[in-house]
């Protein structure tokens, strides 16, 4: 249920984004973002909800890696080479980097309070408020209202207003059964954990990470194949920014964050700040991710598990 909804949310999105005239790797970067890490979101919420934390935070530290590294890298592999436009202004910024590895920083005394997961909740708006500023969203640098007016007397050709109003009516219904899967997908952890012996942020730092990337995954593999790589980069990189910063702060907020598995969380932590730079510094040296870099990124994901499970 989880994937099935997560899929509607992104083609409801992606219809949406057509009818807006949204400009590709900015629109990814913030709308597909949202749009796929809703089931992190969803896990986010109902694990605080369940004084289960742990699993927000091993699910999102499990799916940063798992973005920038197994599907990022698969991708460019699929692809050959992921080029994107030196027009968008956003990927050239290392605040990407660090909003993303925000949360080790806060958490390096083993704890994230409600007061840090306010601070991380800040600094993402401060950041979608800098996005808007530099007048990417919109293509063409049009303004977002009038756009959005406009296409109420002229609608793309894409989409029509009717069919723009049933995808807003598509993705509010995928987004309620997200949320509600997402509670079963919390109580399965915690049982998975307690029979088997494994803590819970390590079960969710691949199983659970899995199963909510898989959007991620579908829509940069339809993206690569249509040759429209630079969609998934903004996707994959915003996605990691959201769940480091808007989910992490939203579950933190709920419920503090208590590290009991300090082996396990410092090797994740040190992986995702790695392979976010890796990601970065490959993307900003000549705007793409070729096939030789893809195959890299992948590889560092599989020393990873073993790793981890080796530890």
């Amino acid at each position: 249920m989880i994937i099935k909804s997560g899929a509607y949310v992104v083609k409801a999105s992606v219809n949406i984004a057509h009818f807006l005239n949204v400009s590709e790797f900015t629109l990814s970067f913030i709308l597909m973002a949202f749009a796929t890490t809703l089931p992190e979101f969803g896990i986010g919420i109902s694990s605080s909800l369940n004084n289960q934390p742990l699993i927000s935070l091993g699910n999102i530290f499990g799916s940063n890696i798992l973005n920038l590294t197994f599907i990022l890298g698969l991708i460019a592999v699929i692809a050959g080479k992921i080029t994107i436009d030196e027009k968008d202004k956003i990927h050239k910024s290392w605040l990407n980097f660090f909003l993303a590895i925000s949360p080790v920083v806060l958490m390096l005394d083993l704890e994230l309070s409600r007061w840090e997961g306010i601070a991380l909740i800040i600094l993402f708006i401060l950041h979608l408020a800098k996005i808007f500023h530099l007048k990417q969203f919109i293509e063409h640098h049009h303004h977002f209202w009038s756009a959005f007016i406009k296409n109420f007397g002229h609608p793309s050709s894409a989409l029509s207003v009717k069919h723009f109003f049933k995808n807003i009516i598509i993705f509010i219904i995928a987004v309620v059964f997200l949320l509600s899967s997402a509670y079963f997908v919390v109580k399965g952890v915690e049982s998975v954990s307690i029979k088997i012996g494994l803590s819970s942020i390590l079960i969710a730092l691949f199983v659970v990470a899995f199963g909510t990337s898989l959007p991620e995954l579908i829509f940069g593999l339809r993206s690569a194949l249509s040759g429209n790589g630079n969609l998934s980069l903004g996707n994959l990189f915003g996605a990691s920014v959201l769940n480091s910063t808007w989910v992490l702060g939203i579950t933190a907020l709920i419920s503090p964050i208590q590290i009991i598995d300090a082996v396990s969380f410092y090797v994740s932590a040190l992986a995702m700040i790695l392979v976010l730079f890796l990601a970065n510094l490959f993307l900003k040296t000549y705007n793409s991710i070729t096939r030789r870099e893809g195959i890299l990124l992948l590889f560092i994901y599989l020393v990873f598990v073993f790793v981890q499970f080796f530890i």
